[in-house]
């Protein structure tokens, strides 16, 4: 509790000091001067009925003119602090205890300490004079001006009867708070607290039936908002229920159409399968190449089922015409394709009789645009092909019992359209590129010349052909394409091995390089080389 005025409690302080002097028993001066320094230097509230316990009891002791100056004293404080005087300002508190001294009764409950001082001691004379111990001070004529004019026995007893029916009501009010605040704290909100006149219980009552209407509301309003929200969550689990319920009739819907998607599949892949075999019974068979050429490898792997990549080889008088092939797309698209073109190199080779490479390349580029209609104003579609095509000259020659490879024989000639032929010799790669002109296409030129390359054979050439799938395949940490420079390094360092070994060299590196990216495109590739007899 803050003080109004230190200065002026200090001051009391002093007074008070000075009245316990050099006296034999200063007790009262010197307990209350040291109440009033207590309170100033710990701004707290002091306990005045720890003090009274203490009085001493004979009241003799006290110099009863230094304790009526110590009790005027007190009072002349009265109005000179901030204090509201209320019974525990320390004013107050040093009035009980020097009152209790002086008259031998402590006011307690009946204490206030906006009376006067005269009007305290009145109080503490009835009170005295109505008690069950009757203290002297009772008809003690130093009790202020109440003393000359003595009340009867009646109106004293009226009196007491007066303050004890005070002290019973207020015990009976605080019963019927304290029996209110257990039934609130059992969850009765309706309960309503006594309003008396006793000016603090009733306001303490009024101030709790306050509270108690706020919660109540605060309450009501906690219900309706849980109310709402629980008939909105309730609407929630309906949607939701329904939304289930629409979910799972899409799953069955959706499962039996994946059944029957599933089915389709099989049927499709099993018809696939079929044209797998359609399409290798009518190409020819890579591995022929090595009758003609023993020392050579083949790869041939489509992306599908089905490629659109083929290697075509044909034994004609004088040598071996050996193909590489990149038709248009993938898949049962890019099969179609190679039958046609297939188709096409048969004609040109065996029934026209042409062993050219650069005419050949011509006369299919014919074949496929008039086949396809790809040569009419009125063609729906536009598909063509990329094609290399060597003619080995006296390859096979020991096949066919005509003797062995010289140097009197001893060239490859090669036309390309867009794919090129790559030889390695003496540790040099060497590319040979194919015409910038595909074939087939609405766009091809039917009168195109394709230009033939002749290379002459010397022991240790190694010679590749490949469509474009290997070289644009992505992989690698930056997911880009192998490259043709990667893939003309990769030839040069395999070219000295074995070639069954160059083979399996090959598909290592193509199988780690592509990781688990998606492989793009079909991969063909034909290496060989001719050994010439001296």
């Amino acid at each position: 509790m803050t003080i109004g005025s230190h200065n002026d409690a200090f001051k009391a302080y002093q007074f008070v000091k000075k009245l316990s002097g050099k006296e034999a028993e200063p007790v009262l001066a010197r307990r209350t001067a040291d109440i009033l320094l207590d309170f100033v230097r710990n701004h707290r509230q002091i306990d005045p009925n720890f003090i009274i316990e203490r009085l001493p009891e004979d009241r003799t002791l006290y110099d009863a003119e230094k304790l009526d100056n110590a009790l005027n004293a007190v009072e002349s404080l009265c109005g000179k602090c901030n204090e509201n005087h209320d019974n525990a300002c320390f004013v107050n508190q040093a009035r009980r205890i020097l009152i209790s001294a002086k008259t031998g009764v402590d006011l307690g409950s009946d204490f206030d300490g906006k009376q006067s001082l005269a009007q305290l001691l009145e109080t503490a004379r009835i009170k005295s004079c109505m008690g069950e111990k009757t203290s002297d001070f009772c008809y003690s004529e130093d009790s202020l001006e109440q003393t000359q004019s003595p009340e009867s026995y009646a109106d004293l007893k009226r009196k007491y009867e007066e303050l004890r029916e005070k002290d019973v009501f207020r015990a009976t009010l605080i019963e019927e708070i304290v029996s209110t605040i257990r039934s609130v704290s059992e969850g009765n909100l309706e309960a309503e607290m006594p309003v008396h006149d006793d000016p603090q219980l009733g306001q303490l009552a009024t101030a709790f039936n306050i509270m108690l209407k706020t919660i109540n509301k605060s309450m009501s309003h906690l219900d309706r908002l849980v109310a709402e929200r629980t008939s909105e969550l309730n609407k929630s689990n309906e949607a939701l229920h329904v939304a289930f319920e629409q979910q799972h009739e899409s799953n069955v819907r959706l499962n039996e159409t994946l059944k029957k998607v599933e089915e389709a599949n099989r049927h499709i892949t099993d018809s696939i399968q079929y044209a797998k075999l359609i399409q290798s019974s009518l190409l020819p068979n890579p591995e022929n190449i090595k009758t003609f050429l023993p020392d050579s490898f083949v790869i041939w792997m489509p992306r599908d089922i089905v490629g659109g990549d083929f290697i075509f080889t044909d034994y004609v008088e004088g040598g071996v015409i050996l193909t590489v092939v990149d038709c248009t797309g993938h898949g049962v698209p890019g099969a179609f394709m190679t039958m046609i073109a297939s188709s096409g190199l048969r004609k040109i080779i065996r029934d026209e009789g042409w062993h050219d490479p650069a005419q050949i390349l011509k006369r299919l580029n014919f074949f496929v645009k008039t086949t396809l209609h790809q040569d009419t104003d009125y063609a729906l579609s536009d598909d063509g092909l990329d094609a290399g095509i060597c003619f080995v000259t006296g390859a096979g020659l020991g096949v066919r019992g005509q003797g062995e490879l010289t140097r009197g024989n001893r060239e490859i000639t090669f036309a390309g359209a867009r794919l090129p032929l790559m030889y390695v010799h003496e540790g040099e790669v060497n590319l040979i590129k194919g015409d910038r002109q595909s074939i087939g296409y609405r766009k091809s030129d039917e009168k195109f010349n394709f230009t033939n390359h002749i290379i002459q054979i010397e022991n240790g050439m190694s010679f590749y052909m490949a469509s474009d799938g290997f070289a644009d395949q992505p992989g690698g940490e930056k997911r880009r394409r192998f490259g043709t420079d990667a893939f003309m390094n990769l030839l040069k360092n395999v070219s000295g091995l074995p070639f069954e070994k160059q083979r399996e060299m090959l598909l290592h590196a193509f199988e780690e390089y592509k990781g688990t990216e998606e492989r793009r495109d079909d991969v063909t590739m034909v290496g060989f080389e001719l050994r010439i007899e001296n």
